[in-house]
């Protein structure tokens, strides 16, 4: 209750300082849509100005602040207005709810629905969690001077060297403040809140006849869906977004100054939430520069008294960022920046994006591309447009109703953003960098927009009703995906009565078991260097050290991978944790030299990709290596070769004493990439699903490198893992010249030790 009054009253803040009140017709509803949106946003800043004024401010204090300050300012507003438009506005707003069509009622029933998936789904996935983690610290706290998450020492060991504003952390942190829930929910809260004003939102801006197809379009891209359900901070990206555009439509022709005082301050609010905001202002500006009425020199004046604002709202995160990392914006923590890490490197050859045809068709046009995270969202609108260009061609006239023309100025300006993405996007690529493009959720930036324009192009091509119901149960199927995912995943837990925590353990493995393992390993005062701290951040007790902690430097510079271990045996790191995907922090550095030799490292634990390596005591007994065998003596050029895995196993067994682990070394050469998998030979448990099935793969992730020359790559491997078949691919430009095996016999241990 206390959480709907802050954002309510937040929302009617912004609709009084946007002009709402005296605003009619469509732009009132624009200006409504525009102060739902972002009223959380706005919230969120003004605790983070509270917090940074009076750090460790009381919870009530900063309650009353909050509540008090929205309604002084909501007041004042009311009082400012002349009587008459204040029994207007009155009259609307209690006109309105009295007439709930059909739409909106299945429109609710829908979204009650994604909100029920969003909240029994568990936190799970790596940047969330580590967003949650940082949320927890800040409520902790009540301060943002530790944000960015630079100081381990006084974290508990979560490291977060982020140059993202703090609007998604301080959030949750305000969730948890008035709700009293602990951090994970509060992440799941922040979802199902944005996913309700993103898509009621859209469907508020538009038409009656339009709205399902926009909102099907939006709900059909898997990758936007399962991002929500996953807590990423797309879901409060793209409602700030949605916010934004609402605000340009109702306020692009408005008064020179108050109208860029107010877009720039809905700028700053949308880049509060995520450094992807911040460059917001760059995918709108030219399109309302160029659509604005007035001299030219007039409305270059405007865009930039846009801008101004907008830095005003954020300069104090853009000031930290540039005194912490020397830079605005681009995370940077330091390890980042070694020259023998690789980072760029790793990004364009594991994302295949190297040759100019992967940047442009896996990359810049993934939106047609990539159909496993955005369906046909992009096919439809292009084939309906290229159907339009074809009847203008033919001189056939094209259908424009009084909704469609109506939605001209909106589609323009939809468009036009959607261009200058892409225009920016195929830019920065061109310059070598692929940091637009690499990733999925990047590229969905404009996704609610394109859903906009395809409702558009529904309704200019489309003359019969059965040609629409057909595009809209297409969307409806493909909205359908993340239901049928979420249900594979996590079979029965849609409707069971387990609460997150409990769900995460027993659903979320290998990684809730890698927590439970470490918990048991850090017990007794040891501490773990994690290679994915997200998990064991927020779900872990023990003392952990994050890979990206900017003491690790000189780890990471070592040759040697002896001078590596006592590096970090100086940093107190007895255990190391690595994950499921290749990291050039491990497979370019001493680090994953050391784990490959069972003289430096044991590894303990395995399962999933997950391991689990404890550092070999000084003095203490060493294993005994088996003879090295040649799985594949020969070169080969082949660019899958799969092994008989358990048989090499079996005949390499030494002498009938148990061997724990083996050596698995893959020698190559060439340019490209090394990926080494294990598969079982029948499936663990029971079949994943046909739609879990055609995502996932069967084969377990053992390691992966790239090599530029000749590289060889080792890794030890468990017994019990080494079963079924081993499965090496390489890149075309890659030979692989040798794989051997060989067992690592460890003398027995004594009692006390086990």
């Amino acid at each position: 209750m206390l959480t709907t009054l802050v954002f309510a009253a937040w929302a009617a803040v912004l609709f009084v300082a946007l002009g709402g009140l005296r605003a009619v017709g469509p732009q009132q509803r624009q200006l409504a849509v525009a102060a739902a949106c972002l009223a959380p946003s706005a919230a969120a800043w003004v605790l983070g100005l509270a917090w940074r004024a009076l750090p460790g401010l009381p919870e009530t204090a900063g309650l009353r602040w909050l509540v008090g300050a929205a309604l002084t300012v909501v007041a004042a507003g009311l009082w400012s207005e002349p009587a008459a438009l204040r029994r207007r506005h009155w009259h609307w707003r209690w006109r309105w709810p009295s007439e709930v069509p059909l739409f909106w009622a299945v429109l609710i029933l829908v979204l009650a629905a994604v909100v029920y998936l969003v909240l029994r789904i568990p936190p799970y996935s790596n940047d969330p969690l580590e967003y949650a983690a940082v949320a927890r610290l800040l409520h902790a706290h009540r301060s943002l001077a530790v944000y960015p998450v630079l100081d381990s020492a006084m974290s508990g060991g979560l490291y977060a060297p982020w140059t993202h504003p703090p609007g998604f952390p301080l959030l949750m942190s305000l969730l948890m403040t008035t709700s009293q829930i602990d951090a994970g929910f509060a992440l799941k809260w922040v979802a199902a809140l944005h996913v309700v004003l993103c898509i009621g939102g859209l469907a508020v801006l538009l038409p009656k006849s339009m709205r399902w197809v926009a909102v099907l379009s939006l709900m059909a891209t898997p990758v936007y869906m399962i991002g929500v359900i996953n807590g990423y901070v797309e879901a409060v990206r793209l409602t700030a977004l949605v916010g934004v555009f609402a605000a340009c439509l109702a306020l692009w022709q408005g008064p020179t100054w108050s109208s860029a005082a107010r877009l720039g301050m809905l700028f700053g609010l949308c880049g509060f939430v995520h450094s992807l905001g911040i460059l917001s202002t760059a995918f709108f500006l030219p399109v309302l520069v160029l659509r604005r009425e007035g001299l030219l020199r007039a409305r270059v004046g405007w865009g930039l008294a846009i801008v101004a604002t907008q830095v005003l709202v954020l300069a104090p995160d853009l000031w930290r960022n540039i005194t912490l990392f020397g830079v605005v914006l681009g995370d940077r923590p330091a390890i980042w920046l070694l020259p023998e890490i690789g980072r760029a490197e790793y990004f364009r050859e594991f994302r295949t994006l190297v040759t100019p045809a992967d940047k442009l068709v896996r990359g810049w046009l993934q939106g047609f591309s990539q159909v496993p995270h955005f369906g046909f969202t992009y096919w439809v609108p292009l084939l309906l447009a290229a159907a339009m260009l074809m009847r203008r061609r033919r001189e056939v006239a094209v259908r424009v109703g009084v909704d469609a023309q109506d939605m001209l100025p909106m589609v323009m300006l939809a468009t036009g953003v959607i261009a200058t993405f892409y225009v920016l996007a195929a830019v920065l690529t061109l310059t070598g960098s692929v940091e637009a493009i690499k990733n999925s959720r990047y590229m969905l930036t404009v996704q609610p927009l394109l859903a906009l324009v395809t409702a558009w192009l529904v309704f200019q091509i489309a003359d019969t009703g059965s040609l629409r119901r057909f595009i809209c149960a297409g969307l409806v199927l493909c909205s359908l995906v993340p239901l049928v995912y979420m249900a594979e995943r996590y079979p029965g837990l849609l409707t069971s009565d387990l609460d997150r925590r409990q769900a995460y353990f027993i659903h979320a493995r290998p990684e809730a078991d890698a927590v439970r393992e470490v918990d048991r390993l850090t017990a007794s005062g040891r501490c773990a260097l994690l290679f994915q701290q997200s998990d064991y951040a927020l779900y872990g007790h023990g003392c952990f050290r994050s890979f990206l902690d900017h003491r690790f430097t000189e780890v990471y510079r070592e040759t040697s991978s002896v001078r590596a271990v006592a590096r970090l045996r100086a940093l107190s790191i007895s255990v190391i944790v690595t994950p499921s995907h290749a990291m050039p922090e491990i497979y370019n550095t001493a680090v994953g030299q050391l784990l490959a030799d069972p003289s430096l490292s044991r590894l303990i634990w395995s399962e999933g990709g997950f391991s689990i390596y404890e550092l070999v005591e000084p003095g203490s007994a060493r294993p005994i290596l088996g003879p090295s065998v040649d799985v594949v003596p020969h070169p080969s050029a082949n660019l899958r070769l799969d092994v008989e895995w358990a048989r090499i196993a079996e005949t390499q067994q030494a002498g009938g004493i148990a061997a724990e682990s083996g050596l698995l070394c893959v020698e190559a050469s060439g340019t490209g990439l090394v990926d080494l998998t294990t598969v079982p030979p029948a499936p663990e448990r029971a079949g994943p699903g046909v739609l879990l099935g055609f995502v996932r793969s069967n084969a377990r992730y053992v390691a992966a490198s790239s090599t530029r020359g000749r590289r060889v790559m080792c890794v030890q491997q468990l017994y019990d893992q080494a079963r079924g078949v081993l499965r090496v691919q390489a890149s075309a430009g890659v030979r692989i010249e040798r794989i051997s095996f060989s067992w690592a016999v460890w003398p027995t241990r004594l009692a006390k030790e086990n």
